[in-house]
């Protein structure tokens, strides 16, 4: 009976954990595209690398994708950026409680 138990505390320790974990990037294809904001991987044509981008979407009129400016971009809108190619995303995490 205890070790029972204990295997079911264990089990939903770790359920709660995972729960926990951030959600793992997708494909750009899975991403919603009603305008919904979520978080971004970009490549562009002169860094393969890649970098993240915090607030992404695609635009529902015309399904372009659009990231949000920032005051290193000088923008404080959402903008076209024709060299930003978005590969993955992710949803944007809960806000703090």
């Amino acid at each position: 009976m205890v070790q029972q138990n204990l295997a079911f505390s264990i089990k939903e320790i770790i359920i709660r954990e995972l729960k926990a974990l951030p959600d793992a990037w997708q494909p750009i294809e899975t991403a919603p595209r009603d305008g919904t904001e979520f978080q971004a991987w970009i490549v562009s044509d002169d860094d393969d690398s890649g970098h993240w981008e915090p607030k992404a979407r695609f635009n529902p009129d015309s399904g372009i994708p659009e990231t949000w400016g920032r005051v290193d971009y000088d923008e404080d809108d959402w903008a076209y950026t024709p060299w930003f190619i978005l590969t993955h995303w992710m949803p944007l995490p809960e806000p703090p409680k």
